[in-house]
């Protein structure tokens, strides 16, 4: 019971976020956690997972120590901004969620997942130039 009341708490807290969010001027690039990882993106611990979102998204594994996530990180808000209501943006700091890190077997950065609304995700490794991130968006996600 109290782990439903928590779960209840938590969705209620992201969905009022996240609306605060939608209804700033410029969108915001959304940071989460592996536990908000798998409550709002994709829950890869169950066979035949989906995608739980309703817009198409882009989620970037990065870290602090990261210079090309940092380069990266400034074409994704200009595209952000340019699809603005079309797709959302969310990024996953590795350097505190080692857990994660590990679980996705993940041992290069910058990494995107790209999720279209229905479908598996395609993944790019590597620091990728706002055009081709525009292509990608194009091909995969169609928003």
């Amino acid at each position: 019971m109290r782990q439903k009341i928590h779960n209840t708490i938590g969705i209620l807290i992201i969905c009022l976020c996240s609306n605060f969010l939608y209804s700033q001027s410029s969108p915001l690039i959304i940071s989460l956690n592996k536990t908000d990882f798998i409550n709002y993106v994709y829950d890869y611990t169950v066979t035949n997972g989906a995608y739980n979102g309703k817009l198409p998204a882009i989620v970037v594994f990065d870290a602090d120590y990261c210079s090309s996530c940092k380069s990266m990180e400034k074409h994704l808000k200009e595209l952000l901004q340019e699809y603005d209501g079309k797709l959302v943006i969310y990024k996953v700091d590795l350097s505190a969620e080692k857990e994660l890190q590990k679980d996705l077997a993940i041992s290069s950065l910058p990494l995107l997942y790209f999720f279209p609304v229905k479908g598996e995700p395609k993944i790019a490794l590597g620091y990728l130039n706002k055009n081709e991130i525009r292509e990608i968006i194009k091909e995969e996600l169609r928003p």
